[in-house]
């Protein structure tokens, strides 16, 4: 069972008492279309009776201001639609949070559809398995595969990451479960809700942010190994074009979260400025490099050694290697050499943003 209770707050907002099952929040800015097929697939794997649709206005266009109101007119007691009293979909979210009477929270996004009896699978699965805080399911890449190819390989990694421990493993890489197919207990917002800046100032992705913080508080996450989400892959997506998710702003969430380890020396794979900017957010931070692993040896003014990946068989259960290199067939190469060498990721090696 969970060690934490709700104690009626979070973030200076009043958390309302738990009057229905499933709360679903959905923050809308622009019509698309998948708009109406995203809605009708929500709503059709809704239960009416235990289950609130809450839509979320983010300073929406009229298009989808019509769309919506001419939904709420005709299933006033199941849809609800809010104002964002601040501009995004941080302030959106926390202001769907702050109208929720869900004793459980789900996500979703107005370009995306629910598969296959959705939220009855998640939220039976939060029922029967008390230890887990969040529930994630796979999700179907919905987008040109040719195009967008890396994206799609994102998907299909990101089905992969299919029990707490791989998730766990994975925190400080990449967001481990797609935001739009999440259900979560209300108690988690205890926790911590959504927030555009660290405590420091500096400009974080909301989800991957969350995402980090709960695991790092011990949250379990699970995943349901089965597809529950079409998620829809348009052009004008936050991802490709908002700051808060760009790479920067990955690092810095990543160096906050990130505990500095006292009993083993950290070495980094990967070597170059590219690498050195990545480390920029964590050495600010206090962090202390021992060593380098590089495709070749190298001498360094500074006397941080600098060996090759053959070479750091050595280091197996002696230090913790941050893995840093981007290319996608270098990733390939060295996760290959981790197998191979029995090195365990998340003991002798983790993979960083």
């Amino acid at each position: 069972m969970f060690a934490w209770k709700v104690k009626g707050k979070f973030d200076n907002c009043v958390l309302p008492i738990p009057m229905i099952k499933l709360s679903i929040i959905i923050p809308v800015k622009f019509d698309n279309p998948f708009f109406k097929r995203s809605l009708e697939s929500t709503l059709y794997f809704m239960d009416n009776n235990t289950m609130e649709l809450i839509l979320v206005s983010d300073h929406a266009d009229a298009a989808c201001m019509e769309i919506m109101e001419r939904y709420v007119s005709e299933r006033k007691e199941t849809i609800r639609l809010m104002q964002s009293p601040g501009t995004g979909i941080v302030d959106a979210l926390n202001a769907g949070l702050g109208r929720a009477r869900g004793a459980y929270i789900a996500r979703m996004d107005a370009d995306d559809i629910c598969l296959n009896d959705r939220f009855v699978r998640q939220l039976q699965y939060l029922e029967n398995h008390p230890e887990v805080g969040l529930v994630s399911c796979l999700v179907r890449y919905g987008g040109d595969f040719e195009k967008n190819a890396g994206f799609a390989r994102f998907v299909e990694g990101l089905n992969q990451l299919d029990t707490h421990q791989k998730m766990c493993a994975r925190r400080f890489a990449e967001a481990v479960v797609a935001h739009p197919s999440v259900m979560f207990r209300r108690e988690l917002l205890h926790l911590g809700t959504y927030r555009k800046t660290n405590s420091r100032g500096e400009t974080v992705p909301d989800d991957f942010d969350l995402w980090l913080r709960w695991l790092n508080k011990g949250v379990v996450f699970a995943k349901i190994k089965a597809f529950l989400l079409e998620w829809t892959d348009l052009e004008h997506r936050l991802s490709r074009t908002d700051r808060a998710y760009a790479k920067r702003s990955f690092r810095n969430a990543a160096a906050a979260g990130f505990s500095i380890p006292t009993t083993k020396p950290v070495w980094v794979c990967g070597y170059g400025r590219p690498v050195e900017r990545r480390l920029a957010p964590f050495k600010a931070r206090g962090l202390i490099i021992s060593g380098y692993i590089a495709l070749e040896e190298r001498e360094r003014s500074d006397g941080i050694p600098v060996i090759t990946l053959e070479n750091s068989q050595g280091l197996r259960g002696k230090a913790l290697i941050l893995a840093m290199v981007g290319n996608m067939e270098g990733r390939a190469y060295i996760q290959q050499f981790f197998d191979d060498a029995n090195f365990q990721e998340a003991v002798d090696y983790l993979w960083m943003v």
